[in-house]
């Protein structure tokens, strides 16, 4: 997709292939991007999503969160429960089970 990961004063940011940051170094992780352009990112120890201009898609608010997968849809906690979420945020299950295994 042709972005770097970058981290500067401890905080991590994208670069283009150009130099030029795309998102300034402020969270403390980025994932790598899925197959839908979107990566995990953490701020204040909260997970959100992120597409490849660097645009928030899904608020920081869980408590953890995987990548998502090749079909479209990504597990996330938040007040000691999972779910799943799609690619605009819509927790599909709810967040209403104690443990989710694939």
């Amino acid at each position: 997709k042709g972005l770097a990961r970058v981290l500067g004063d401890g905080k991590w940011g994208l670069m283009n292939r150009q130099g030029t940051l795309v998102v300034k170094p402020q969270y403390e992780e980025i994932s790598a991007f899925a197959e839908n352009g979107m990566a995990s990112v953490i701020l204040n120890g909260q997970f959100g999503y992120i597409n490849e201009l660097g645009t928030l898609l899904i608020g920081i608010i869980y408590a953890d969160a995987s990548p998502f997968f090749s079909d479209g849809y990504a597990l996330v906690y938040r007040n000691e429960k999972f779910g799943v979420i799609d690619r605009v945020g819509n927790e599909i299950t709810g967040l209403r089970y104690e443990n989710v295994r694939l």
